[in-house]
């Protein structure tokens, strides 16, 4: 947590279940499941105020990758994105982030077949959804997943502090 008094993670197989948010407390309190069982959470990241959390999810698999967000007590649970239940008709959202001032999340939007990749922006609340930049393609034989993953990892950095510089301008 930006407090420093929990850690937040992605949970895999545990107690029969695919995955799951898990939030323990550095006091010594239980493990506590924040996201019900359907949902399948991956890459879940802290609002800086530390109110909420938001997570990329397949939820119902083979449902398209969305963007959602959870407070830190599992309550309020919100679909931010809604990119249907075609995996192949509709994009896929992955890796958000909460910009530094805690008002928008910057996310990987990639085409429904993964030929193109994005970095969109939307409101905390889902709203005013903006494609900021376009990823391009680094060689035509290797495919748009593996491209923006790899351009994400050498510029993630750089993305955020544009992004936030955006932000400000726009919402």
């Amino acid at each position: 947590s930006p407090d420093g008094q929990s850690l937040l993670f992605t949970g895999v197989s545990h107690d029969g279940i695919i995955a799951a948010l898990y939030l323990k407390g550095s006091d010594g309190s239980p493990l506590q499941r924040l996201t019900p069982v359907p949902l399948s959470p991956r890459q879940p990241n802290w609002s800086p105020d530390g109110k909420t959390i938001a997570f990329s999810t397949h939820c119902c698999n083979p449902q398209n990758q969305e963007i959602w967000t959870v407070r830190p007590d599992g309550s309020e649970l919100r679909r931010l994105t809604n990119n249907g239940n075609d995996y192949f008709a509709g994009p896929h959202d992955f890796h958000p982030s909460w910009s530094p001032q805690g008002d928008a999340i910057v996310f990987e939007r990639d085409a429904p077949d993964f030929s193109s990749s994005a970095i969109v922006v939307m409101r905390g609340d889902g709203t005013g959804l903006t494609k900021a930049i376009t990823l391009p393609r680094s060689r035509p034989d290797v495919d748009a997943r593996r491209s923006s993953v790899r351009l994400r990892a050498q510029g993630q950095i750089r993305f955020k502090h544009l992004l936030a510089s955006a932000l400000r301008m726009r919402c």
